[in-house]
């Protein structure tokens, strides 16, 4: 068999690009980066009018390749939210789905968005609002040429992400998941442990250390993690194993 893929969508503002170190240390998981419309290699595609749209496009890049592999899908903040809703998109369409999620610095589904009006902000109380969050060095800020493109995608960003998950009944996943929280984020442990309800199956809750962009300087034990994971995963799990979630956290 063939190794196990695992798709790594980005956050807000991010690419493809933000995985590329993890690709060295990623062992026998076949790593694949997933970039969206409007950066990287597809800086000249329209942004995605609405979540629907986004789904729709990596629902196509994620059935183009897997035949009869094994996958995965791994997401950060935004991603996890992608991860989900393509996730769910593959259960409604008869298509094959992942053996595992990995959800990263994103609250539970059911969840209310604290934020969810940020795109709509004033540049200066947008930008105050990008450096409150981390992620995006002040210097970043000083360049009108790239703040001409940057802005417009990451209010975009911030309108899917916003505007996806909560407001609608929980659609309990068929696949274990895992679940990444840095220390510093602001997030209650209704928001993190309510990721229980979305799975049928198991469900693993774990805090690294670090702000929201932990991924980051955390990837060594987050690969290993995943991988150990994946080394364990069977596709022909006894619903008695999987029919209670199992929380651990490791700090």
């Amino acid at each position: 068999m063939s190794r196990k893929k695992l798709f790594c969508f980005p956050y807000a503002g991010g690419s493809a690009m933000i995985y590329h170190r993890w690709q060295a240390a990623a062992g026998n998981i076949e790593l694949i980066p997933v970039e969206l419309a409007g950066r990287g290699r597809r800086i000249n595609e329209p942004l995605y009018k609405d979540v629907h749209a986004l789904v729709a496009d990596m629902y196509r890049c994620v059935t183009a390749q897997v035949q009869d592999d094994e996958f995965a899908f791994f997401g950060h903040s935004m991603g996890s939210m992608i991860a989900y809703e393509l996730t769910l998109a593959l259960r409604r369409n008869g298509e094959r789905l992942p053996i595992h999620n990995f959800f990263s610095g994103r609250a539970a589904p059911h969840m209310p968005c604290e934020q969810s009006n940020l795109h709509l902000l004033p540049d200066d109380a947008f930008k105050e609002a990008l450096l409150q969050l981390g992620g995006t060095p002040a210097q970043f800020f000083e360049y009108p040429e790239l703040m001409e493109t940057f802005y417009p995608l990451l209010r975009n960003d911030f309108m899917l992400a916003q505007t996806a998950f909560s407001e609608r009944p929980i659609e309990a996943l068929d696949t274990d998941i895992t679940v990444f929280f840095g220390s510093d984020e602001d997030f209650s442990d209704e928001a993190m442990m309510g990721w229980r309800k979305h799975t049928d199956k198991c469900c693993s809750l774990h805090v690294l250390r670090g702000d929201h962009f932990f991924l980051h300087h955390q990837m060594p034990r987050m690969l290993h993690i995943i991988r150990q994971t994946l080394q364990q995963t069977q596709m022909d799990f006894e619903p008695a194993l999987t029919a209670y979630p199992d929380v651990s956290v490791v700090r």
